[in-house]
């Protein structure tokens, strides 16, 4: 962490835009070391919560909190959890309707927080590993170009769960991982699409 802080301290004087959705709790303990650095807007559609959290002590460069859900239509909607509201994500949704929620955050974000930088879509993995089926950030990265929605950087990334058959997903090494990369850019290349990498 001390060799990030030091490569972050070049931008002192504006801060990084973090955006929290589903602030609950407020953010990780990992995230915490650059608090005094962070433009921190956090989304919790419980407004007790974010009244909470905004009368709490805060270490954030600036920060700010809305009392709504992120979600796929404008107006009320039905908001699922479960159990623990610690830990509300799912998505079992379509595609489509993920697509539509990130266009719809996009636009919410840019218009409140002009010049934000904007990562995305943050999937957890390449490749499913019990399916096999791509999660298709090509599909991704065409709806965003198609609807003026281009993260600022492109982001996804793999782990292994401890609750994973190991037997059955395979290894992803340096040179798997380079091939993707390589396989992305590529795609944006053909297709005419400029984001950062992460």
């Amino acid at each position: 962490m001390t060799a990030l802080l030091s490569a972050f301290s070049e931008i002192d004087g504006v801060g990084i835009d973090f955006v929290d959705v589903g602030c609950r709790g407020d953010v990780e303990e990992r995230w915490r070391p650059l608090a005094s650095r962070l433009n921190y807007v956090g989304f919790d559609p419980d407004g007790s919560e974010v009244r909470r959290l905004e009368q709490s002590p805060s270490a954030h460069r600036r920060r700010r909190y809305l009392p709504y859900a992120v979600g796929g239509v404008d107006g009320e909607a039905v908001l699922y959890h479960t159990e623990s509201p610690y830990n509300p994500e799912f998505w079992n949704r379509p595609i489509t309707q993920f697509f539509e929620t990130y266009r719809r955050a996009v636009n919410i974000i840019r218009s409140r927080i002009p010049g934000a930088t904007i990562a995305g879509p943050g999937y957890a993995v390449y490749v499913h590993p019990t399916s096999g089926i791509c999660c298709k950030l090509t599909d991704f990265l065409a709806y965003a170009k198609a609807n003026n929605v281009l993260p600022n950087i492109l982001s996804w990334h793999e782990i292994i769960l401890p609750d994973w058959n190991y037997a059955t997903l395979p290894y992803v090494g340096y040179a798997d991982f380079l091939g993707r990369v390589t396989t992305m850019r590529n795609f944006m290349t053909v297709n005419g699409i400029t984001v950062k990498w992460h």
